[in-house]
C-alpha cells in the first residue's frame, strides 16, 4: 500500500465523524480533520508515558491508572463530534483534557523537574490548530491554559508532590 493510498484510507475514516455541517465548509473541515486526527492517533502515542510509568514503577497506582484512562479518553471525541456536531465546546474540551493529562502528570511524576513538564509547550500550539482564527476562542483557551497552571503551581507549592 502506498502512502498516499494510506493517508486517503485515513482521511476517509475520519471524515465518517465530521457532522455535515462542518463538512460543508472547506476550513472547518479542515481544521475537524486536524482534531480527528490527533484524537484517532494520540491515544497510541501518549499512552506510551503510562505504560513505561506502570512497567518501571513498582508502586505505580492510581495515578498511573488517571493518566492512562485520561488519555484514553481522548478516543470519545471523534463520537461525541460526530454525535452532537458541537466542534467548538468539544475543542475546548480537549484542551482541559490535555492540560489534565499533562499536569497530572508532571504533579506525580516529578512536579516542576518532570520528564513531561515540555509537553506544556504542545498545549497552545493545539488549543490554536483546534480553535481556529476565533479571537474569543483563542483567548479562552488560553485563559483556560493559563488558569490551569495557576492552580498547577498552587497545588505545588502549598503540597508538594504527592505520593500515592
Amino acid at each position: 500500500m502506498s502512502a498516499t493510498s494510506l493517508l486517503t484510507r485515513v482521511t476517509d475514516f475520519v471524515d465518517l465523524f465530521i457532522p455535515d455541517n462542518i463538512a460543508v465548509d472547506h476550513e472547518r473541515r479542515k481544521q475537524a480533520r486536524l482534531f480527528l486526527y490527533s484524537h484517532v492517533f494520540g491515544p497510541f502515542i501518549g499512552n506510551s508515558v503510562p505504560l513505561a510509568l506502570y512497567l518501571l514503577d513498582p508502586a505505580a497506582g492510581l495515578p498511573v491508572g488517571v493518566l492512562f484512562l485520561s488519555i484514553t479518553g481522548f478516543w470519545i471525541f471523534p463520537f461525541l463530534l460526530r454525535k452532537y456536531g458541537s466542534y467548538n465546546l468539544l475543542a475546548i474540551l480537549s484542551v482541559q483534557n490535555l492540560i489534565f493529562c499533562i499536569l497530572w502528570s508532571c504533579y506525580y511524576y516529578g512536579g516542576v523537574t518532570s520528564p513531561t513538564l515540555p509537553w506544556v509547550l504542545t498545549i497552545p500550539l493545539l488549543a490554536f490548530f483546534y480553535v481556529g482564527p476565533s479571537p474569543s476562542l483563542r483567548t479562552f483557551v488560553l485563559s483556560q491554559f493559563a488558569v490551569s497552571l495557576g492552580v498547577f503551581f498552587y497545588l505545588y507549592q502549598t503540597h508538594g508532590h504527592v505520593p500515592i
